[in-house]
C-alpha cells in the first residue's frame, strides 16, 4: 500500500523510516521501489521465523487489558508506578510520560481496528530477501526495548551487509516517545543530511 501511494504521489526515491512494524513496511517496500534510504526504529520482522511468541502474547495481553480494563487502567495512570508497569515494555522512561498521554496510548491500543488482522497476518511471517538492497539501511534499537528482545528479534542477515547499526541510549520500543531528538538525529544522519 505505501508503495502505490508513493506511485500515486509521484513521489520518487523517498527517504523511508519507520517505527516497529512501520520499520517491516519500510523493508517491504524499499524491496520493490528505489529509495535514498532507510531508517529503522525497533523493526519488527528481523526474526528468524515467525513473529516469536513472547511478542504475541505481549502485544495480545496489552489489547486485552487495553479494551477490558480501560477504565481501571486509565484511572491508575495518575500514578507514576502505574505508568510504569502499564508503558514499561514500550517506553524506556515510562514516568516522563504524562498521564494523558498514557491514557491516549491505552486508548489507541483498545480501538485499534486492524489490530487483530495484522497480529495474524504477521504470525508467521519474517523479513527476507533484503540483502541485495541498494539502499542505505540504518537499523537502531532502543537500549531499553523489552518488547523484541535481543535473541529473538534482532537478526540482521535478510539486511544489506552494508547496513548500518546504532544504538538509541536509554530509549525502549518507541524510542520517539523518549528521544525525539536523538531519533531526529539518526534519520538525519541515516539520510546523509545531518551531524
Amino acid at each position: 500500500m505505501v508503495a502505490v501511494l508513493l506511485g500515486e504521489l509521484e513521489i520518487t526515491g523517498p527517504h523511508l523510516a519507520g517505527n516497529s512494524l512501520g520499520g517491516w513496511v519500510a523493508l517491504e517496500t524499499a524491496k520493490i521501489r528505489p529509495v535514498r534510504s532507510v531508517t529503522l526504529l525497533s523493526p519488527a520482522g528481523l526474526w528468524r521465523r515467525g513473529t516469536p511468541l513472547y511478542c504475541r502474547v505481549s502485544l495480545r495481553l496489552s489489547r486485552w487489558l487495553a479494551q477490558h480494563a480501560e477504565r481501571l487502567v486509565s484511572r491508575l495512570l495518575r500514578y507514576r508506578l502505574a505508568r510504569a508497569l502499564v508503558l514499561g515494555q514500550t517506553h524506556g522512561h515510562p514516568t516522563r510520560v504524562s498521564a494523558e498521554q498514557a491514557r491516549a496510548a491505552i486508548q489507541a491500543m483498545g480501538s485499534c481496528p486492524g489490530f487483530e488482522a495484522t497480529l495474524k497476518a504477521t504470525a508467521s511471517r519474517h523479513y527476507v530477501g533484503g540483502s541485495s538492497m541498494e539502499a542505505p539501511v540504518t537499523v537502531a534499537f532502543g537500549s531499553r526495548d523489552v518488547l523484541l528482545l535481543r535473541h529473538q528479534s534482532r537478526h540482521l542477515d535478510e539486511l544489506p551487509p552494508t547496513a548500518r547499526t546504532a544504538p538509541l541510549h536509554g530509549c525502549g520500543h518507541v524510542p520517539v516517545s523518549d528521544d525525539p531528538a536523538a531519533v531526529a538525529d539518526l534519520i538525519r544522519h541515516s539520510t546523509g543530511h545531518g551531524l
